[in-house]
């Protein structure tokens, strides 16, 4: 008997233009081999299909349909009627903010994080936009990724914590090794953090995060730390060098 999931030969589907997918989710995946699976060609011609079943003639045709329901002209008014709702939540907006200001402060763009977490770009766009919102899974690798920790100003006591969401603190040697560099170093010299943050040109916030070992500054910013203090603990050698 042959499976009556598989699309016959006399069926007629309007094909919907299918854009070309460079670095597909995890999620788009399993959905491509459930379809495959079942005797199509890709997930959008199962859709298609089950939605002809239903006497809809595509998903765009669906789509439009449900946004007639809730009173609008076409899907694209429908869904930018929901971003412009979803993007007023404080919780929103402040998910959006916080990863927006990481990825300048990382150097790191929306792409890089969408394929280090392993979801797609668009949605990656749509959390920067605050026009979505995601699963405590993917939240907590978007922190992680983005270097926010447990206890970090940067959440103090943010509406983005939630009971699932889970933060640890960082396990990498180089975030305590950086911490105690610069601890022992201004210990040492009498000086404090406002003095390494005027001198490095960052901020005293972010200065006081690798202080404690909670960030790992970018390649560059370790390069110039280490330099200011390795030059500062060269002059007070210097200085306590006994005369000739």
């Amino acid at each position: 008997m042959k499976n009556s999931h598989k699309k016959s030969k006399t069926d007629s589907v309007k094909q919907e233009p299918v854009p070309e997918i460079v670095d597909q989710s995890p999620l788009t995946k399993r959905l491509e081999r459930i379809a495959k699976k079942r005797g199509f060609q890709s997930y959008r011609e199962y859709i298609n299909y089950y939605l002809l079943q239903r006497g809809i003639v595509s998903e765009s045709e669906h789509q439009k349909q449900l946004a007639n329901k809730m009173g609008f002209t076409t899907a694209i008014e429908y869904t930018n009627n929901l971003d412009s709702i979803r993007a007023k939540n404080p919780k929103y907006v402040e998910l959006a903010n916080l990863i927006n200001t990481r990825l300048s402060e990382l150097h790191m763009n929306k792409y890089t994080l969408a394929r280090r977490v392993g979801i797609s770009n668009s949605l990656i766009y749509r959390y920067t936009q605050g026009y979505h919102y995601p699963k405590p899974k993917t939240l907590n690798k978007i922190l992680e990724v983005l270097q926010i920790y447990h206890h970090s100003p940067l959440i103090g006591n943010s509406q983005i914590l939630g009971k699932n969401v889970i933060l640890q603190k960082p396990k990498h040697s180089k975030y305590s090794e950086l911490s105690s560099l610069i601890k022992n170093a201004l210990a040492k010299s009498g000086k404090n953090q406002a003095w390494l943050s005027k001198k490095t040109g960052i901020s005293n916030r972010h200065i006081s995060l690798y202080t404690i070992g909670l960030v790992y500054p970018n390649p560059k910013r370790v390069e110039l730390i280490k330099k200011i203090l390795n030059s500062m603990n060269a002059k007070k050698s210097l200085s306590h060098r006994p005369p000739n």
